[in-house]
């Protein structure tokens, strides 16, 4: 930036884009796309018209860890007041903390309704990036962000953008995320249907997790929102909730300051009213105890890994997964892309042929072929929602892979028939939280290779 005004109009950004690797914007080029930006400022001297934003704070909660910053230096003929100046201070003082969260994503129908219209906002960022065209643009990218804070300094500005990572909206030290998370709800045209509450509140949750929350805390804060919108009583909203959201408000200690703060007197709920309403049952006592099926697990885990990574498949691991699969398998795909295909009924070796080759490509490519840290399941990996009392990872791999990436990471768990002779239905989660479980429990190494970490 030049210290000569002579007219022009000079408008300082910081954008935030999705854009990363080989997709990262060169000095001077505008990103394609862009789910945050900043103004520092915008003035001239041929309307004396100025935008001055730079001691302002402005959070944004953005999906994902593949980020980069763009700096962007405009200088342009036309005045503070005119296109630029007025649009980028107007219109980017709508987007609210969660917006660069949705925007860029097709929201699931259950929730897209049941939020205010945050995709149709998306055309600030994308008038911004056409708005920046005209004139002179100076831009310089940092890729490959990491937490921790950088800093960009102009002849006009100094502006720090500090990076941090984000567990749960609920219990984290910036309120400003929860509260436009709960007037995003209240600002709804749609609600939970009361009349079809199993139906609706499911598809909500589902909805919310698909979104990309995966805090239990963060989703039972969000099915509470929408059962205020909808008037829901106190049980009906437990109804809603289900008992696993329900007892992760009701755990709290600190419950009356973080959560019911927020909410209606007649919304309110104690463990009392969870059981009374959903009474405890142990689902666990339909399903064998670890000790039982341990070593089935772990025939299981070795023959799949068997049968995977080799072709013509040997005839030891089909031998044995015939033993141990029933002839039809129910699976529950608990994932948000539906790698298993979805919940359905599968013939044994079409769904381990559809998980290991079709929904991947073919060798040498990665694929889910890498199977093992089997354990039995605790309520942290999910034993009282479904009973299963044990879990395995499965892993994206290539055969000679020694180190797997996290996000190539999926849980899987055997349900057992009646008699525990062999395996009926099978569940397989992305939960992250689950997997971090596991991994931790084996130091994140499983076999013969390891797992790195999640940043």
């Amino acid at each position: 930036m030049t210290n000569a005004w002579t007219g022009k109009t000079r408008s300082l950004l910081v954008l935030i884009t999705k854009s990363v690797g080989t997709g990262t914007p060169a000095v001077d080029k505008l990103p394609s796309d862009a789910i945050g930006a900043v103004q520092a400022y915008s003035a001239s001297s041929k309307d004396w018209t100025s935008y001055d934003y730079r001691d302002c704070k402005k959070d944004f909660l953005v999906p994902g860890s593949k980020l980069a910053l763009v700096a962007v230096k405009n200088e342009s003929d036309d005045p503070a007041s005119g296109p630029i100046g007025q649009f980028v201070s107007g219109l980017l003082g709508i987007v609210s903390p969660l917006f660069s969260f949705f925007t860029g994503q097709a929201l699931p129908t259950a929730v897209a309704s049941k939020i205010t219209n945050l995709q149709s906002a998306a055309d600030p960022f994308s008038k911004l990036l056409g708005a920046l065209k005209s004139g002179s643009t100076q831009t310089r990218p940092v890729d490959v962000l990491r937490t921790g804070t950088y800093r960009y300094v102009t002849d006009y500005a100094a502006i720090n953008v500090t990076i941090r990572s984000i567990e749960s909206i609920v219990l984290d030290r910036n309120p400003s995320f929860r509260d436009d998370l709960r007037a995003q709800v209240k600002a709804a045209p749609d609600k939970i249907d009361a009349t079809k509450l199993e139906q609706s509140c499911r598809a909500a949750s589902f909805g919310i997790f698909d979104l990309g929350f995966r805090n239990t805390l963060d989703i039972a804060y969000g099915m509470m929102s929408l059962a205020g919108k909808a008037g829901l009583d106190k049980d009906q909203t437990v109804q809603c909730l289900l008992r696993p959201y329900a007892m992760a408000i009701t755990a709290r200690r600190d419950q009356d300051s973080l959560i019911w703060k927020d909410f209606q007197a007649e919304q309110k709920f104690s463990q009392e009213d969870v059981d009374r309403i959903i009474p405890p049952f142990d689902p666990s006592s339909t399903q064998p105890k670890f000790r039982v099926i341990a070593a089935k697990v772990d025939d299981l885990v070795t023959s799949l890994a068997q049968y995977a990574r080799n072709n013509p498949h040997p005839k030891q691991a089909t031998d044995h997964l015939t033993n141990l699969l029933a002839d039809d398998i129910a699976v529950v795909d608990k994932t948000s892309d539906l790698v298993a295909g979805g919940n359905g009924s599968y013939k044994r070796f079409d769904f381990i042929n559809k998980l290991t080759d079709e929904n991947t490509q073919p060798p040498p490519e990665r694929r889910y072929i890498r199977f093992g840290c089997y354990e039995e399941a605790k309520d942290t990996t999910g034993l009282f929602i479904d009973g299963a009392s044990s879990i395995f990872l499965v892993f994206k791999a290539k055969n000679d892979d020694t180190t797997v990436s996290f996000e190539n990471v999926l849980a899987m768990k055997p349900m057992f028939g009646t008699d525990s002779k062999n395996i009926t239905g099978l569940i397989v989660s992305s939960d992250r939280a689950w997997i971090n479980k596991v991994l931790t429990n084996w130091n994140y190494v499983c076999g013969d290779f390891s797992i790195k970490r999640p940043t």
